[in-house]
C-alpha cells in the first residue's frame, strides 16, 4: 500500500488538483482555458503511464486481463480529472 503513495501518477495528479485549487484558494481567476491545458497534460501523463505499466506487465509475463483492467483505471481516473461543461 505505501509504495502506491510514492506514484509518480498520483503526484502529478495532486500536484496538477493542487495548483488548481491553490490559485482558486487565494483567488487568482484561473482561466478556464489554462485549467483545461493543465488537466489535459496530466490526462495524457496518465494514459502514457498506464500504457507503459501494461507493456511492462505484459512483458513480465502477468495476465493481459489483469494489466489492461490497469491501464483501464487510469484512463477514468484522468478522465474524471478533467471537468465537465
Amino acid at each position: 500500500m505505501m509504495e502506491k503513495l510514492y506514484s509518480r501518477k498520483l503526484i502529478v495528479t495532486l500536484a496538477a488538483v493542487a495548483i488548481v485549487a491553490v490559485a482558486t484558494f487565494i483567488g487568482v481567476e484561473l482561466p478556464a482555458q489554462n485549467a483545461e491545458a493543465l488537466l489535459g497534460v496530466v490526462a495524457a501523463y496518465l494514459v502514457g503511464q498506464g500504457a507503459v505499466d501494461v507493456a511492462g506487465a505484459v512483458k513480465a509475463g502477468r495476465d493481459l486481463g489483469e494489466a489492461a483492467r490497469g491501464l483501464r483505471v487510469a484512463a477514468v481516473a484522468a478522465d474524471e480529472a478533467i471537468p465537465s461543461e
